[in-house]
């Protein structure tokens, strides 16, 4: 599919929704470099008023992604790993990010991020690297202005849809219980197709979700590693999870996701970390 770059509106409903602000802060002679901005507003946050692990994880990656793409210039990138830490549960907000290019090679780039709480001295909330492949798009990359910006068109609602009913999520609570998320046109990027942010708040729901039914009280998805494997054009996107091991500090929970409208084509694997508030 060729990607609706020319589109302003395309596939950005998802960044709108975080209220993401981006823009470039790059200097003579240095990496690319990307500064963000997020409200963590009550449309982020779960029944408990935490900010949901995904949309932290979701963060990294638009901004990581974006700051991957304009260092691969002329080509472009598709996501193929993200690491991700999250070491504070409480977060006031606003959120910050910052996505620094470690690395452009002939077929991949590395970009680090970090997630800081600017509401509370500039703690960090995570830290991740993305790592991408590089494509040489249908149509050419995407025409961005540089020094690059990225600014909510609009301020965010003043009651914003919460996560269930932004990413359309289910939960089917049979056994240690799967997630669906509903492949909507808002939850699409700009090629078509799941939108990488949701990907990740799927994967946290998911494990979070598992924890939650099998071993009783709240959890919230601490360190993931996230394989991005194929996409999920059709959907509805389903969430599985397998409990792996139980340890002090946490439980290990593996996580697959698979795109049921295209043959249960596996779209995503991760393991992840969950612990206690």
């Amino acid at each position: 599919m060729k990607p609706a770059f020319g589109d302003p509106d395309a596939g950005r409903a998802v960044a709108r929704h975080l209220g993401i602000d981006l823009h470039e802060a790059t200097g003579p002679g240095e990496p690319i470099r990307i500064l963000g901005r997020a409200p963590a507003h009550v449309g982020t946050r779960d029944e408990h008023g935490v900010v949901h692990s995904g949309v932290i994880t979701a963060l990294a990656d638009i901004a990581a992604g974006i700051a991957s793409g304009l260092a691969s210039l002329p080509r472009w990138i598709v996501s193929t790993d993200l690491l991700i830490s999250r070491v504070r549960t409480e977060v006031v907000g606003p959120i910050g990010i910052d996505a620094t290019v470690l690395r452009v090679g002939r077929t991949a780039a590395v970009t680090s991020a970090r997630v800081l709480d600017e509401g509370a001295q500039g703690r960090t909330i995570a830290t991740g690297v993305l790592t991408a492949s590089l494509l040489a798009p249908e149509g050419g990359p995407p025409d961005h202005p540089r020094p690059f910006r990225l600014a909510p068109i609009e301020p965010p609602a003043a009651d914003p849809p919460g996560i269930a009913e932004f990413f359309r999520l289910t939960h089917d609570d049979r056994g240690p219980g799967t997630v669906g998320l509903d492949l909507v046109d808002h939850l699409r990027n700009p090629w078509g197709i799941l939108h990488g942010g949701a990907t990740a708040v799927l994967v946290a729901e998911t494990a979070e979700h598992a924890a939650r039914r099998s071993l009783g009280g709240r959890w919230y998805s601490g360190d993931t590693v996230l394989h991005f494997l194929s996409p999920a054009r059709t959907g509805p996107v389903t969430g599985e999870a397998r409990i792996l091991g139980v340890r002090p500090d946490g439980a290990v929970v593996a996580v697959s996701l698979r795109d049921a409208g295209a043959g249960e084509r596996l779209v995503a694997e991760a393991v992840v970390t969950v612990r206690r508030p």
